[in-house]
């Protein structure tokens, strides 16, 4: 499955006013920017994760700029440092000067990086992304939380926004973004057969929208 099929790539040229948006809330999505170098690109620092690299940062704040009309009344992000750097400096660049609002529920899976199977993942050279993914789906993986239960907690803080009133910008990581996609198109998230693996990851600071019907 494509990532067209599911989420619309926003011109920042012509900006986005949200009174054109019908159908329910928008969700504006931007992955976070490059962060500092890992093991297997795996973050495997510590509970927070690395930090935005210097590239990152000169990135995230160049496209902050191009959005910096998009009008939000909020920024939402998780608690992880690349999220909350990214997001902190999209919120200081736009014109309007929306809050910045860290919530736990968009950002990446919890890990327990004390756990036997994370230590033995993080001393393997081949611990990459897809790898990972497999093994965190299969239950291989017991330090790392559910995944049903990292979907439920995503679609929770879904679930509240889309009964809000006005349009969210969250700053997060890809698996969040996989999982906002799983629930606003009914997607099952309990196994990697039935969640297709979709082509072509989002971005780093590329601006993202669907509508939470």
């Amino acid at each position: 499955m494509l990532l067209s099929k599911y989420l619309k790539t926003t011109s920042i040229k012509k900006g986005v006013k949200m009174s054109e948006m019908k159908g329910g809330s928008v969700l504006f999505f931007v992955r976070h920017g490059k962060y500092e170098g890992n093991i297997g690109q795996v973050c495997l620092i510590d509970e927070l994760g690395p930090h935005l690299s210097s590239v990152g940062r000169e990135e995230t704040a160049s496209f902050a700029k191009k959005i910096a009309q998009l009008q939000v009344p909020s920024v939402y992000c998780g608690l992880s440092h690349r999220a909350k750097e990214t997001a902190r400096i999209i919120s200081q660049a736009n014109v309007h000067c929306p809050p910045l609002n860290e919530d736990p529920r968009v950002g990446p899976m919890i890990v327990d990086y004390r756990g036997a199977d994370i230590i033995a993942l993080t001393s393997s050279p081949q611990a990459g992304y897809d790898q990972v993914e497999r093994a965190w789906f299969e239950g291989r993986l017991p330090s790392i939380e559910p995944p049903l239960d990292f979907y439920n907690r995503v679609a929770g803080f879904l679930e509240e926004m889309r009964d809000a009133s006005g349009n969210l910008l969250v700053v997060a990581h890809w698996e969040t973004l996989r999982a906002a996609i799983a629930y606003s198109n009914n997607i099952t998230f309990t196994n990697l057969n039935t969640l297709p693996a979709i082509a072509g990851r989002a971005l780093h600071n590329q601006l993202y929208s669907f509508v939470l019907s």
